[in-house]
């Protein structure tokens, strides 16, 4: 089976800014792949991997040469069950395929069956290509553009016409006779004007005239300076648009094209129709190939501009431009980022009647190079009317645009900007020069300096800027004079030896030199006319809080290995740190506490103070771009934004990092449900990213905002309470976020949201312990970081005696009287859904005072005395008075299921020291019973252990309770401690070994034998066959009670092992010990019988 052309695309469940959240229908999650081929059309789903397959008699016999997806706004062509609605907008997938005959079928994705032709009396011969093309009608289905044998072009609009069945025709619109001979490729393309605006959309035509023709698409008339013929003897087979960086501002060229002139990829410029190779692919043609090399078709990935695949007699190869290369384009930072930035426009505009509110610009402003002129271009977000009339919609606001210099040169360029974005450099790599202009007072900019150089990089906090200045190499005379092919390969190589050398002379005489912008004079001092690198030859700069200079030297470090490179201070351009592999780019935080470091395989970041330091690699490949607001950082990739919240500075108990993705290539599935549970969720779905390499700006009045490779702006909303809150805490506003979260979070989400405030600021856990939708676990946690240890210890016994959080304490009984369990129904309810405040009627009339801010609410959570501030230290706390009357609970007063253990006072003979407990490794986990299992209360009484339920609970809790133990001895609350130890013990049957061997060394340094004694009583009395036997032995050695640690080895038949034991470790010499026992052993029995004694494993 001959395949004539593949074509591959992705459908998802994803949806453009021009259609609305839940009316794309039938895809479901499909990913198809379309093959034509001579006799059928294969439909191959790539996710379910089935296949269906379309006769060559439903195309009237003939072959498929082309194929294109449409959608098209027809619900008819989803089957039954889907209600035409005419308000309902509702976009189906189909394929558009045309035949060897010129006829073109549409066919349903759903039922595989044809259901509309286009007109037969349209192409005559061959269809060579199929373009989809978006419709300006709104609510319109795609529009399809065919291209013919015939020489002519068709405009095709199905979603006019309804579909019944093969019969029915559609008519064309527009139809252009393009060439003399066949058309044999087309392209869409964005065409390329003077000034940095909306590029019209024009379609480039190949043909069998060797020519080729531009077409505006909006009157579809010719385009004069697209005519051209760009090979005198071979026609172009194949063209593509290719979107990658700088081909919208001119300096590379945006269709790429292939021919049988030679192996090669060209690109050609559209405005003046000039060509050039920007590719030969003879260096990747296998070897002994004895045909001659073609290259029958290129094919420019969609998403990802920077990747090429090429069809050959040979092979297939993908190729790639350079995948770090962006537009030239750069953002003028915010001299100050504050949480106002993050406020919508309509909040915008209510500040702005405040006499504090600041006039200057706050959208998003950014430099771009195009067309030969610097550009700068400001944009605000605003509000307007949407088409129906129902709301209102966002949208962008052009407040400035213009040019502010003429370049000197052109072709690619690198633009940077300085901290203040008062100055901004460029760089002309080719040309081997580089320029700077700074803003003058007046407002305007200025040429400042001009010379040779190939990397310019600014300082973090100055006018200050570093050149790498290489002279420009020799160019060597490339024409070969020989006629002879023997001659001409030694003429080229000693012309590419001779170009090589003149590089090498001018890589040698490569020097860093540092310059200072005097931005009030418009003029530049030298500050260091040649930088010390010990003389290693630089590469690269990269600029920042420290001078980053790279270096041609090959290193290896752990994993990595690249390019050395070495920072030097910007005051005395010294080195600064051992060296490292130089990163793609390095992007420091405007406080100078964390740096990102993106490399292909990772993005590093580190915390620069008070020493540079590794804190995360995290896994996001080939990062384009990053910009930092206050600890966020926004990170751009080919596929996806991510924005990545550090807490780097260095009053942060630890680092700390949360990734969230932002957008995506796919975006996220949205649908009505999804679209309407947004609020509630606790984070916003992926939005849908704009296509190319993209630039951000940052957050500007309450939008994300990107650049595209054409220089027009694009939104990310950051507006979901979720992620504002999120943004606010980074901002360091933490009581703006608790209000946010109280009014727009729902309450499952503010644990969550509460863990990342602790981590994320100094005062975030202050302000989250107040959150009313926290639970108990969630309040322990924020208690413990705060230092308020009698409220995490309230928390804990609140949630041994079953509550989750405050609304569900307020409708249990009082256990203050009646043990651990309750009157109505007891554990019956616990571990499902949290009750909400109103969901349980109590019927009890005794127990109206556990209601919301009843006494037992009100002592359970009236926790320590207020923190006056919060540093991450230890903090003082008041003591609690507890309610003895009436219905309260007396928090100091033991619990009465805890009351059979009370504190105990020093004894005289000392404990086992701590290092020779070890762990409890062989105590396995107690499986949790099943709630009507449990035992009464009067046995709960009697033995004073928690039931199985509530043992499971406590034992989830037990790093957070050895935490609150640790943290009170830290502070010298041993009350609170103790208290925290007897729970733990309670649950001993629950606990994991690691936890159990803790909590019983934190009872034997507080001196607790009354308690430890009752712990191993218990054990030894139940006889539990899942606990090890050691364990309540080993707790009656810790109370040092030689009575009650017989008792136990008695009762588990471990007297003999532990008299070997304690022989041999007092002996001193433990072997030695064991071998004189095995020779007595040995004699006391029969004197031909040698026993050995072996200790136990």
């Amino acid at each position: 089976m001959q395949t004539q052309e593949l074509v591959s695309h992705y459908i998802s469940a994803t949806v453009t800014s021009k259609l609305v959240a839940g009316k794309i229908r039938g895809l479901h999650g499909h990913r198809w792949l379309v093959v034509a081929c001579d006799t059928k059309l294969l439909m191959h789903d790539l996710s379910s991997n089935l296949s269906r397959e379309v006769a060559r008699t439903a195309l009237d016999g003939k072959a498929p040469t082309s194929v294109a997806f449409l959608y098209l706004n027809n619900p008819a062509l989803l089957g039954s069950g889907i209600a035409n609605s005419p308000n309902q907008l509702v976009m189906t997938p189909v394929i558009a395929v045309g035949t060897a005959a010129g006829s073109i079928h549409i066919i349903a994705l759903s039922s595989g069956q044809v259901c509309a032709k286009c007109q037969v009396t349209g192409h005559v011969k061959a269809v060579t290509s199929l373009l989809p093309l978006s419709n300006p009608r709104p609510g319109g289905g795609d529009m399809l553009i065919s291209a013919s044998l015939d020489g002519t072009v068709m405009v095709w609009d199905p979603s006019t016409t309804l579909p019944k069945g093969p019969e029915k025709e559609v008519p064309p619109k527009h139809t252009i006779k393009a060439h003399a001979d066949g058309v044999l490729s087309m392209a869409l393309f964005q065409a390329a004007v003077d000034t940095p605006d909306a590029q019209p959309l024009q379609l480039c035509t190949t043909g069998g005239d060797y020519k080729t023709s531009v077409w505006d698409v909006a009157s579809w008339k010719e385009v004069p300076a697209g005519r051209a013929k760009p090979f005198a003897k071979h026609p172009v087979h194949s063209v593509v648009y290719s979107g990658r960086a700088g081909t919208s501002s001119l300096s590379t060229p945006s269709l790429l094209m292939a021919s049988d002139e030679a192996p090669a990829i060209w690109g050609m410029y559209p405005n003046n129709a000039r060509i050039e190779q920007l590719i030969s692919l003879e260096s990747i043609l296998p070897n002994g190939l004895k045909k001659v090399p073609k290259v029958y078709q290129i094919a420019c990935h969609p998403l990802q501009p920077h990747l090429v695949a090429v069809a050959a007699n040979a092979g297939c190869a993908v190729l790639s431009f350079d995948p770090y290369r962006l537009p030239a384009i750069q953002p003028v930072p915010l001299l100050l980022a504050t949480p106002a930035d993050l406020d919508s426009p309509l909040d915008s505009a209510i500040s702005e009647l405040s006499p504090t509110f600041d006039t200057g610009f706050k959208g998003a402003a950014y430099l771009m190079v195009h067309a030969g002129q610097l550009w700068n271009i400001q944009y605000k977000t605003g509000w307007r009317q949407d088409a129906k009339g129902t709301g209102r919609e966002l949208t962008t606001d052009l407040k400035a645009k213009k040019s502010i210099a003429s370049l000197s040169f052109s072709g690619a360029a690198v633009l940077r900007v300085s901290a203040n974005g008062r100055c901004c450099s460029i760089v002309w790599p080719e040309a081997c020069r580089y320029a700077v202009y700074a803003q003058g007072s007046s407002g305007d900019w200025r040429k400042v300096d001009e010379e040779s150089g190939s990397s310019v990089a600014w300082a973090g906090a100055s006018s200050t800027y570093a050149v790498l200045h290489q002279p420009k190499a020799v160019q060597i005379d490339q024409r070969v004079t020989s006629k002879k092919k023997s001659k001409q390969r030694e003429q080229e190589a000693a012309i590419q030896a001779a170009q090589k050398a003149a590089e090498a002379d001018a890589a040698a005489g490569v020097t860093v030199r540092v310059y200072s912008v005097n931005e009030t004079g418009g003029s530049v001092s030298l500050e260091c006319s040649q930088m010390d690198l010990a003389g290693q030859r630089p590469t690269a700069l990269h600029g920042g809080a420290l001078l980053g200079v790279a270096f041609g030297k090959h290193i290896r470090l752990g994993t990595r290995s690249g390019n050395a490179m070495q920072f030097y201070s910007w005051q005395k351009f010294n080195p600064v740190g051992p060296p490292m592999v130089e990163p793609k780019w390095i992007q420091w935080d405007p406080d100078v506490t964390a740096a990102a470091l993106a490399y292909a395989d990772s993005l590093v970041v580190c915390r620069a103070r008070p020493t540079f330091k590794v804190i995360a690699s995290l896994s996001i490949q080939e990062a384009l771009s990053g910009v930092w607001s206050r600890r966020q950082l926004f990170v751009a990739t080919h596929t996806a934004l991510h924005c990545i919240f550090v807490a780097a500075h260095p009053d942060a108990p630890q680092p700390f990092l949360d990734v969230i993705r932002l957008a995506s290539l796919r975006g996220g599935i949205i649908t009505e449900l999804t679209a309407a549970a947004q609020p509630t969720a606790a984070l916003p779905s992926e939005a849908l990213q704009c296509a190319g390499p993209v630039v951000i700006v940052g957050i500007r009045e309450g939008s994300l905002w990107l650049v595209d490779a054409r220089g027009q702006p694009f939104m990310v909303h950051v507006n979901h309470p979720g992620l504002k809150a999120r943004c606010l805490v980074a901002q360091g506003d933490s009581p703006a976020a608790k209000l946010l979260a109280e009014r727009d979070i729902w309450r499952q989400h503010h644990d969550e949201l509460a863990g990342f405030m602790s981590a994320m600021a100094a005062d975030g856990a202050a302000h989250a312990i107040n959150l009313t939708g926290l639970t108990l676990k969630g309040e322990m946690d924020m208690a413990l970081r705060i230092g308020q240890y009698r409220r995490a210890l309230n928390c804990l016994e609140a949630l041994a005696r079953g509550a989750e959080d405050r609304a569900t304490l307020n409708v249990f009984p009082r256990w203050h009287d009646h043990g651990l369990e309750s009157a109505q129904g007891g554990f019956d309810n616990r571990g499902q859904q949290p009750w909400m405040p109103g969901s349980m009627t109590l019927t009890n009339p005794g127990l109206e005072s556990l209601k919301a801010g009843g006494p037992l609410s009100e002592d359970l959570f009236a926790g320590d005395a207020p923190v006056s501030s919060v540093s991450g230290k230890q903090q003082a706390e008041g003591s609690t008075v507890a309610s003895t009357g009436g219905s309260g609970v007396n928090w100091d007063a033991p619990l009465a299921a805890f009351a059979p253990l009370q504190p105990s006072g020093p004894s005289a003979a000392p404990a086992m020291p701590f290092s020779e407990l070890g762990d409890l490794s062989g105590v396995p986990n107690q499986p949790q019973l099943d709630p009507a299992s449990l035992p009464s209360v009067s046995q709960l009484k009697a033995k004073s252990a928690l039931g199985a339920f509530a043992a499971q609970r406590v034992a989830g809790l037990a790093q957070s309770a050895l935490h609150l133990v640790e943290n009170a001895l830290a502070a010298g609350r041993r009350e609170i401690a103790e208290a925290a130890l007897r729970i733990l013990l309670q649950a001993s049957s629950a606990l994991p070994p690691a936890d159990l061997s803790a909590a019983l060394v934190h009872c034997a340094r507080l001196d607790l034998k009354e308690d430890i004694s009752a712990f191993a009583q218990r054990l030894t009395k139940e006889g539990n066959p899942a606990v090890n036997p050691a364990v309540p032995a080993l707790a009656a050695m810790l109370a040092n009670n030689q009575d009650l640690a017989h008792a136990c080895f008695e009762a588990s038949g471990m007297v003999n092992s532990a008299a070997v034991y304690t022989h041999a470790w007092r002996g001193g010499n433990a072997m030695a010990s064991l071998q004189g026992w095995a020779a007595a052993l040995t004699k006391a029995n029969n004197p031909h019988v040698h026993v050995n004694v072996v200790p136990a494993s």
